[in-house]
């Protein structure tokens, strides 16, 4: 399942959320202590000065593999396609998050039949203050108010309506990965942790922001057969729940 809080053309970023049901399995490719737990919103970019700002959202920049214009359209070749086939032979249904104004709509693929979820995500940009602060807001035109709603590092301490709702939370980081991305999953990961959530803060190495998803496509590659085994632990750990409660 895949889905995006900002992505296409504009080098901003995808990021990959898988749903299942409520699992006790952990997916470790290249497992990643828990950084130091730091205390408030550090936010370093505000230091930097606007290149390095732009050159740290933008992806494409770090490629290890092919050059910033030629790993964009690389990507926008293959993501569409592979999409498209993933839905084909998935059974699931659409949600749409936001207010429904232009550029506040979020399209969701979810299983029919997901319950309390455990989510993996891929080099996900979870504050888009930096993002509001880059060249792409030129397009994207984020105000505050949006930077504020739709950033998870931005909500993660505010009240949940259902406090003991917990859920396993995979972070997985591509190597090749801006610092300013590494820094939002490994902060994420460390205010889940003070919430008590298990989380699990993994490397992939050998990858960039890009292929690291185009890869999920290939049966053998290491993350698509580490998704598989979750969502397979998680159906028969359902089950079991199921049948003993029968």
């Amino acid at each position: 399942m895949h889905g995006s809080v900002l992505g296409g053309e504009l080098d901003v970023g995808w990021s990959t959320v898988c749903h299942t049901a409520g699992s006790s399995t952990r997916l470790c490719l290249a497992h990643s202590p828990l950084p130091a737990r730091q205390t408030g919103m550090e936010e370093p970019w505000k230091q930097w000065d606007q290149a390095e700002i732009d050159r740290q959202m933008s992806p494409s920049q770090w490629s290890h593999r092919l050059s910033a214009d030629n790993v964009i359209k690389a990507h926008c070749a293959v993501l569409p396609t592979e999409t498209d086939e993933s839905r084909r032979l998935t059974e699931y249904k659409r949600d749409a998050y936001g207010d429904g104004a232009k550029g506040e709509v979020i399209d969701s693929y979810l299983p029919k039949d997901s319950t309390t979820p455990s989510i993996f995500s891929v080099s996900g940009l979870l504050d888009l203050a930096p993002v509001q602060a880059s060249y792409a807001n030129e397009a994207l035109k984020l105000t505050d108010q949006q930077v504020a709603r739709y950033s998870p590092l931005r909500l993660i301490n505010q009240p949940h309506p259902n406090p003991t709702l917990h859920c396993q939370v995979v972070l997985a980081i591509a190597e090749h990965e801006p610092a300013e991305f590494r820094r939002h999953s490994e902060k994420y990961a460390q205010c889940l942790q003070a919430h008590s959530m298990p989380v699990e803060l993994v490397d992939v190495p050998a990858v960039d922001h890009f292929d690291c998803i185009e890869n999920l496509h290939q049966r053998e590659y290491e993350l698509t057969r580490r998704l598989i085994a979750l969502a397979s632990a998680t159906r028969t750990s359902r089950r079991s729940s199921v049948s003993s409660n029968s």
